[in-house]
């Protein structure tokens, strides 16, 4: 059909007579393409191994596979490296290279690599290998497609009102709604923290003005295509472009972005003129390859649930976390110590109108779309996921955002796209302030500074971050705790917490509790009859949802716990 409809299209544009030898000239070129169409149909799998047995790399030896920068940032959050880690068997992977077959890449977190052939009857071949354990089709090339229009709702429209003159220019309102000039003028602009943003292509983002800061600083540590590695990123799609404005533009009084002195990887993995799952298999190479290099954290406004081939579409069923190979993917980086900041999705208006892949996933933030005024987009997906999650985790503005566009012009535009590269900066900044925590602590302090914490919903989730409280909380986290000889075991139930003393030199124990802005909420005091004090304080049940710090005194030694209820 498509070769039929490019022949119609030649005889019908050409404007010259047709001379028999013209002619012969035509068929030629109609036969040319034909065989260039037919040449170029090729097949994307993902091959699955069975093991990691005997590759060459051990989880004791990790500078082999991973950057010092990498192994800090598990050490500093007591993670673990394990087999999720190793590379995957070199030689599993020489012997795929032996059929008919280009090994685009591998993935060690799925412990796969993806191939592309002309030939699919090898495949039938290389599922018989002893190592293989199985294989699926991610995507049939199509020489002719009709362009997508998945960011269809993040057209770009001019401003038409001038920008305040206070340092952030267009951007103040958006970044002003979550106190993140407040985080700023606390000195905390992104600095040191590395940011990867994983889209669609940056086209011109290496000659826009508004992001000459960036290049002048060595701010772009560097860039990586997994669509097609010999492509120009700078001149694929415009979305990513827009994406990184909102984290790091800088043209002073005219637009801040939300962390415009961090350090930027771009990666593309999405083909905007198709919709395959061969796009999550790039995210999850481009998220290892972050992992690898030491990213903090990870910009995706994208999401899937829907494909040009239905075969492979989600049901709303499957948005559960751990699902889809990209939500399976985004909590292993997460489980490697990155923050990870997705779109919600734009699917509100729509059928489908949930939440999509990745944004599912457990321990990330998830982000929805409002406008400066605080009303929710009806674009933005909703919640919860399908096992009942509350999704999306907070809201950021997503409506008439502004940005950044590829003239270098200040535009607005539209989807939780722009919401989630505002939420990037600002939890960069937020981690810049506190190096020392956990991606689960900064991910614990939006939520808990957020205005509908203690009543979320599906549509806004936790709500409206504020990062001045954010920041508070933090602080009152990292609170020094004062000597305690007592050895003490302490356990967090919800309702109440259980806390063990041994070894006490005293037997009166006082607690005092501190809610997150430290106001004293409860006290007593008892006496234990030996040096071994079993407690249970059962009053947080009387107490609303919220972080609550305990003091344990024993005569002059204290040790202050967290609680969560």
């Amino acid at each position: 059909m498509l070769l039929y409809r490019l022949q119609l299209y030649i005889l019908n544009k050409l404007k010259f007579k047709r001379t028999n030898l013209q002619f012969l000239f035509l068929v030629a070129i109609i036969a040319l393409i034909s065989f260039k169409i037919d040449a170029q149909i090729t097949y994307k799998y993902l091959i699955k191994f069975t093991d990691k047995n005997n590759s060459g790399y051990t989880v004791s030896n990790p500078d082999a596979f991973l950057s010092q920068r990498a192994i800090n940032r598990r050490i500093s959050q007591n993670i673990k490296i394990n087999e999720t880690d190793l590379p995957v068997n070199k030689n599993y992977i020489a012997n795929i290279k032996n059929y008919d077959v280009n090994v685009l890449y591998p993935l060690k977190w799925l412990n796969a690599v993806v191939i592309e052939t002309s030939d699919n009857t090898v495949i039938s071949e290389i599922a018989g290998l002893s190592f293989v354990d199985n294989i699926e089709l991610l995507s049939v090339s199509q020489q002719l497609k009709t362009l997508n229009n998945k960011f269809n709702l993040e057209q770009e429209q001019s401003l038409l009102t001038s920008a305040p003159v206070n340092g952030y220019g267009y951007s103040y309102n958006q970044i002003n709604l979550h106190n993140g000039d407040w985080l700023h003028n606390e000195g905390f602009l992104g600095d040191g923290i590395q940011i990867a943003v994983i889209d669609a292509g940056f086209y011109n983002a290496d000659i826009i003005p508004a992001f000459d800061s960036l290049w002048i600083n060595n701010r772009i540590l560097g860039y990586k295509d997994f669509v097609n590695p010999v492509s120009d990123i700078f001149n694929t799609h415009s979305h990513g472009t827009n994406v990184l404005s909102i984290i790091g533009a800088n043209v002073p009084n005219e637009y801040l972005g939300t962390a415009p002195r961090a350090n930027f990887w771009l990666l593309r993995t999405e083909d905007a003129s198709s919709e395959f799952r061969i796009e999550e298999a790039n995210w999850i190479a481009a998220a290892e390859f972050a992992d690898s290099t030491g990213v903090d954290v990870i910009n995706t406004s994208l999401g899937y649930s829907v494909f040009d081939d239905s075969s492979q579409d989600y049901d709303y069923e499957d948005m559960t976390g751990d699902s889809t190979y990209i939500s399976r993917a985004a909590e292993i980086a997460a489980s490697k110590g990155m923050l990870l900041v997705i779109s919600a999705g734009n699917e509100g208006n729509d059928p489908w109108k949930y939440i999509t892949a990745p944004a599912d996933a457990n321990n990330i933030l998830t982000i929805g779309a409002i406008n400066t005024g605080g009303e929710i987009a009806s674009f933005s997906s909703i919640g919860p996921s399908y096992d009942g999650r509350i999704k999306p985790d907070i809201v950021s503005v997503g409506w008439s955002t502004a940005l950044v566009s590829t003239s270098g012009e200040f535009v607005y535009g539209n989807g939780t796209s722009f919401s989630a590269p505002m939420m990037t900066g600002l939890v960069s900044c937020l981690w810049q302030a506190f190096p020392e925590m956990k991606n689960s602590q900064i991910i614990d302090a939006v939520r808990y500074s957020s205005d509908r914490y203690n009543n979320p919903d599906y549509l806004y989730g936790y709500g409206i971050p504020d990062f001045k409280i954010a920041y508070e909380y933090l602080q009152n986290l990292s609170l020094p705790s004062e000597t305690f000889s007592a050895y003490l075991k302490y356990t967090n139930w919800g309702n109440f917490v259980e806390v063990t003393l041994t070894d006490l030199e005293t037997p009166s124990i006082k607690f005092d509790v501190y809610d997150i802005n430290g106001r004293l909420k409860h006290t007593e005091e008892i006496t234990s009859v030996t040096n071994i004090l079993q407690y249970k304080l059962d009053f947080l049940e009387n107490y609303p949802l919220g972080i609550y710090f305990v003091k344990i005194q024993q005569s002059e030694n204290s040790k202050i716990v967290k609680v969560i209820r």
